[in-house]
């Protein structure tokens, strides 16, 4: 069976190796890990993922709207992939951004940092097409 690709844009190395290792061990998932959007870019037009975890990472500026500029450069570039977004439950702002687009349907989803690597996978799994 073909696996399908994943894209990863995690900042944190140790979640995104964590994640990797666990896909490519229990899932039909090829993951590719990216660390900072600008190389997320590039990779999205190689690959052309079917699913991509994209971290809003905890930073200054405006992480939300860096996340949700990758969000829609993904769409763009590949309208049928699945994106799920990982915040912080620490981010009041982040999290209330995430569950607003979310109830508006601007996002498939999203999970916080202390999700197990298991769930996140599954979450990935399910956005699959059948």
């Amino acid at each position: 069976m073909e696996q399908k690709n994943a894209l990863l844009v995690l900042c944190r190395r140790v979640i995104a190796e964590l994640v990797t290792e666990y896909m490519e061990s229990n899932t039909n998932m090829k993951a590719h890990c990216v660390y900072r959007y600008d190389e997320a870019r590039l990779m999205v037009s190689i690959l052309q993922p079917i699913v991509a975890l994209v971290e809003v990472p905890e930073r200054h500026g405006d992480p939300v709207l860096d996340a949700f500029d990758l969000y829609d450069f993904i769409k763009e570039e590949c309208p049928d992939c699945k994106i799920l977004l990982m915040v912080s439950e620490q981010d009041k702002k982040g999290v209330a951004a995430c569950v607003e687009a979310k109830q508006k349907g601007r996002i498939e989803d999203f999970i916080f940092y202390n999700a197990s690597v298991q769930y996140m996978t599954a979450k990935l799994e399910a956005m699959l097409p059948v």
